[in-house]
């Protein structure tokens, strides 16, 4: 599974086969996102996240925001780094290179750890503004050396994903915005409530990020909607 799309509450008696059982946890969820070189780490940013829930899918990966270089992070320092901590014992440990991510739940009593993500994850698109490119960072950190990043980029950056309020079958052929990613290829079909692009937005903090990418969100449905009815208009 991916997303979260996966989960469901458990009910009584054991999980079914291919399923496993985890404790509920309180927090809100964030990720420690970083680039490993099997023995240490360099921390990319510790971003937020939320979920897009609908009625069979309670926890469905709604979206995520890095701050501005200038803001307070997300969290208190000490619980930061404590995850860093705690996070970089399992690359020593493990041998973990590349990019990856530490996901978990926060709040004022304390942090529970969630998942490691030995990969690049969903938060790629709004990292990727450095000066040296996470891919190149990525290759060079798997191979045992760790780059030099370059100082975190000023704007704050938040990405979602656009989920379809309706069925679009076929996906109409028409030019999409610059900040509209993982398009969908004209002709294909698209059910409703499945994944249908990824939306990003910049802001000179993180309240102005997410102001525009609701904004740009909303506009994307309405304007696919009125192509659906007016298939001549444009996005």
């Amino acid at each position: 599974g991916s997303g979260g799309s996966h989960i469901r509450p458990a009910t009584r008696g054991p999980a079914p086969e291919g399923h496993y059982v985890q404790a509920r946890a309180p927090g809100r969820p964030h990720a420690l996102n970083f680039l490993a070189d099997g023995r240490t780490m360099q921390v990319l940013a510790a971003t937020e996240q939320w979920c897009a829930p609908s009625p069979i899918r309670p926890y469905r990966y709604g979206g995520a925001l890095a701050g501005a270089a200038a803001e307070a992070p997300p969290l208190p320092e000490p619980l930061l780094q404590a995850v860093a901590a705690a996070v970089e014992s399992l690359i020593a440990a493990t041998g973990l290179r590349g990019l990856g991510s530490a996901d978990f739940l926060a709040d004022e009593t304390g942090w529970w750890l969630t998942e490691i993500n030995p990969r690049p994850g969903a938060t790629l698109d709004i990292l990727d503004r450095r000066s040296t490119p996470l891919l190149a960072a990525h290759i060079e950190a798997s191979l045992g050396a760790m780059p030099a990043l370059g100082p975190q980029p000023a704007d704050a950056a938040a990405a979602q994903i656009c989920y379809a309020d309706r069925e679009h079958a076929p996906v109409p052929d028409c030019p999409w915005p610059d900040h509209v990613r993982d398009r969908p290829r004209p002709g294909t079909v698209v059910r409703r409530d499945a994944p249908l692009c990824t939306v990003l937005a910049l802001g000179a903090d993180r309240q102005a990020a997410l102001d525009s990418l609701k904004t740009r969100t909303a506009r994307l449905q309405a304007d696919l909607a009125a192509k659906k009815t007016h298939p001549e208009e444009t996005l």
